[in-house]
């Protein structure tokens, strides 16, 4: 699975819609909706805190299967 399907999936499943996102992060929803078509790829910084927002790991986040 991309990145931007786990971060789309993540926020579902928490029942966050972007606005929410963007209020508890400060991430912008123009960022988070790039990021979850996967058109842009998230810097680390917002990469952490995205991960620590949703309780997952990075690896999780970015949906790499180590």
């Amino acid at each position: 699975m991309k990145y931007g399907e786990v971060m789309r999936q993540q926020r579902l499943i928490q029942g966050k819609t972007m606005l929410d996102v963007q209020r508890d992060t400060g991430i912008s929803n123009q960022n988070l909706s790039r990021w979850e078509r996967n058109e842009v790829v998230p810097n680390i910084e917002a990469c952490v805190t995205l991960a620590r927002y949703y309780g997952i790991t990075l690896e999780d986040l970015l949906g790499i299967d180590l």
